[in-house]
């Protein structure tokens, strides 16, 4: 029988947050498992300037991670084309506005890390 059993409550709380706050510090959402070979494969358009761009003008409404914010389209699901969600950001649709200062080559750049997203690369 275990004589403290608040002390391993306490214990087995401690070591799932550890757990926790590992694999939070560890993952990237900017990163994407590579199937059946286990290495990490970075999203060749993972450029800074690309992430903070998606950060400035995307984020409040579709995510950190495309997951989609209120009733915002998350980008996790889009089917898009490339073309197609170079159109959207361009010229907007329906509720979102479009954004005509972003320009090629980052409007390509956004682009691929919006499809990264979904999956469909």
């Amino acid at each position: 029988m275990i004589k403290h059993p608040a002390f391993f409550f306490f214990s087995l709380i401690l070591i799932a947050l550890m757990v926790v706050v590992f694999y939070q510090l560890s993952s990237d959402p900017f990163k994407k498992e590579a199937s059946g070979s286990g290495d990490v494969v970075v999203n060749p358009h993972q450029d800074d300037a690309i992430i903070g761009l998606y950060a400035r003008e995307c984020a409040s409404c579709h995510g950190t991670v495309g997951q989609g914010v209120a009733n915002n389209p998350a980008l996790q699901t889009s089917r898009l084309s490339l073309a197609e969600i170079k159109s959207i950001i361009s010229e907007g649709k329906g509720a979102m506005p479009a954004f005509p200062q972003i320009r090629e080559p980052q409007l390509s750049e956004l682009a691929e890390l919006v499809k990264h997203f979904s999956g469909d690369e």
